[in-house]
């Protein structure tokens, strides 16, 4: 009887170290999934590989279109995926949708391409703004939770806008061959800064001219004063000032204004009436000159005689009495 009673506890303390083995190997089991998941739960496996914008130039209150590429590094697909994108205080919104998108899986080294419609508020100043892209999902079971943020800058630009005023002609009586004057205001009428300014002045009458003005911040205004030559007499109305200028990226804006407010340099032709009234008044006192000039040489001479005459005649009488 006890020797049955010995093999009987023999066998249950065996069963039970058997049972704690076991147990044990499977908290260590337990322990380095968990550990393993805690780790790979740090690690992000989706990110934002690319992005582009609908629009190379985006102006504040413009609408927009933004287009993600996310990617999956991961060695085994994510599920579930919720995309979110907002900016830190509200300068790009989106428009629909409450700037979130969902993908159900994204298989191993794969892709996935979102698009946001957006907005950019109409009081931005003119620079680049930040746009937060906040990715969550799950691994292959859904039994892991991930979270990443990537950031992205979309560059926001102010409407360029210039006008010319006052395009006058100096000199209200031109004739033909003047030199004339041709002024007017150049104003930087926008919020951002023009660049390489510069204007044309041309007609049908007068000799185009070139003026190199620069550079015009917001707000101010530069003067064009240039000097050009009446040619003809057309009074077509075509007697303009065309002004190019470029914004930040390089692009070419022109705006043209009619000389006179209606295009017309009345070029009329040269005067020479005083002139010829000149030359005669020089002839008639070229005349007078002469018949004065003769008179007196007549009076000059005459008198000349009658001085001869009486020395002659004093030293006759000189002689007589001698």
């Amino acid at each position: 009887m006890n020797g049955f009673m010995k093999k009987v506890s023999r066998q249950y303390v065996s069963r039970l170290r058997l049972a704690v083995t076991v147990m044990t190997a499977v908290m260590l089991l337990m322990s380095l999934y968990m550990s393993s998941s805690n780790v790979s739960a740090a690690i992000p496996r989706v990110m934002v590989s690319d992005y582009s914008l609908s629009s190379d130039e985006i102006y504040a209150g413009d609408e927009f279109t933004l287009t993600l590429t996310l990617t999956n590094t991961y060695k085994y697909k994510v599920t579930n995926i919720k995309v979110t994108v907002l900016s830190d205080s509200g300068e790009l919104l989106p428009m629909d949708s409450a700037g979130t998108a969902y993908i159900s899986e994204i298989a191993s080294e794969e892709t996935a391409t979102l698009t946001f419609k957006m907005k950019s508020d109409k009081n931005l100043d003119e620079k680049s703004y930040k746009l937060t892209v906040k990715t969550e999902y799950e691994d292959r079971y859904g039994y892991n939770s991930y979270e990443v943020s990537d950031y992205i800058y979309v560059p926001i630009s102010l409407p360029s806008s210039l006008s010319v005023t006052g395009a006058y002609v100096a000199d209200s009586d031109v004739r033909l061959g003047d030199n004339i004057e041709i002024i007017a205001d150049v104003n930087n009428t926008g919020f951002t800064t023009l660049y390489k300014v510069s204007a044309v002045i041309s007609g049908y009458n007068i000799n185009e001219t070139t003026a190199y003005i620069g550079t015009i911040e917001a707000g101010k205004s530069s003067t064009i004063d240039v000097i050009t030559q009446a040619v003809a007499l057309e009074t077509n109305v075509n007697n303009t000032i065309v002004v190019t200028y470029e914004d930040k990226l390089g692009n070419a804006s022109t705006v043209d204004c009619k000389i006179n407010g209606n295009g017309v340099i009345t070029v009329s032709e040269q005067d020479y009436t005083n002139v010829i009234e000149v030359k005669e008044d020089k002839t008639a006192a070229l005349r007078a000159n002469v018949k004065y000039y003769v008179v007196a040489a007549v009076v000059a001479f005459i008198i000349i005689l009658l001085i001869i005459r009486r020395v002659r005649r004093k030293k006759k009488i000189l002689e007589e009495f001698s």
